[in-house]
């Protein structure tokens, strides 16, 4: 019983530390333009939101958020969030190496798809009640997603397709590298001990961030937002007693994660935005008061 319940909270966790996916496609029946256009001069500013994330399995997921006339953020229900309905945004498109207007696209959409599996993708809408971690998305908003494979070193593209005929395909990030947690005590006091969290390697140029949750059979939860680093020091110690809350009490399962951040460059038409590509680990331990 004992072990049933830890599977079943174990997989819990990990959905409330990444996220209910929606249904990300891979799968397109529309045709981007394969020539460029410039990006239009329009009266309205956009925003926009573009976030990869990859975990152990090297799949990349893709979500983004685009609005007029202010940023998108978790609690922005303000801003007009931009459908894919052609006004004016009528796809969002996600691809690696090359942006979706350097690939030769032939008429017929279905060859061009099986041509270029698994480095060209449109994002469809999804709907989610959880966010992954660092996200800026509003959860309650249109939003896009999709999936790509994995590769190491790659810059992977977010272009936005217009009604006009123009894209807007200069969102360009490279995300960080695989890395692994090492191995951790298999069990942990809350009040009394701290835990070292490592990994490897150290990678220059992203910021990491190291969340911690902890879940009991009497069903008290606790997310604690963790350590913010401005550079990958290959560690984070959280102290005794962080997490001994007087919600928490026996034994428990504590779930770290750990998230390495690289931020790309936008397309200088949006007024602003970010897009941002996110490699992230947990591994889950007993804890006890």
């Amino acid at each position: 019983m004992a072990k049933m319940f830890a599977k079943c909270l174990l997989i819990y966790m990990l959905g409330l530390l990444l996220l209910s996916c929606g249904g990300a496609s891979s799968n397109s029946d529309a045709k981007p333009q394969a020539t460029p256009t410039p990006a239009p001069d329009a009266q309205d500013r956009y925003y926009a939101v573009y976030e990869a994330y990859v975990g152990a399995n090297s799949e990349v997921f893709f979500q983004s958020q685009l609005t007029r006339n202010s940023e998108p953020s978790p609690t922005n229900d303000n801003g007009h969030y931009l459908t894919t309905n052609g006004q004016p945004l009528v796809a969002v498109w996600a691809s690696a190496t090359e942006s979706v207007n350097q690939l030769y696209l032939s008429s017929d959409v279905f060859e061009s798809l099986l041509v270029y599996a698994g480095q060209l993708v449109r994002l469809t809408e999804g709907t989610f009640t959880t966010s992954y971690f660092n996200s800026l998305l509003n959860v309650n908003q249109p939003w896009y997603n999709a999936v790509l494979p994995y590769k190491e070193g790659e810059e992977y593209y977010v272009t936005a397709e217009l009604n006009d005929g123009s894209f807007l395909d200069e969102s360009t990030v490279v995300l960080p590298k695989n890395f692994a947690i090492k191995p951790l005590p298999e069990h942990f006091s809350r009040s009394e001990d701290a835990v070292t969290i490592s990994w490897e390697p150290v990678e220059a140029d992203v910021t990491v961030q190291v969340q911690a949750l902890t879940a009991c059979e009497e069903g008290n939860l606790i997310d604690i937002q963790g350590i913010q680093q401005d550079y990958d020091q290959g560690f984070a110690v959280i102290d005794a007693g962080e997490l001994a809350v007087e919600s928490l009490a026996g034994e428990c399962i504590t779930t770290f994660a750990v998230i390495k951040t690289r931020y790309g460059e936008l397309d200088p038409y949006f007024a602003g935005g970010q897009i941002a590509g996110n490699q992230y680990r947990v591994k889950s331990i007993n804890s006890s008061d």
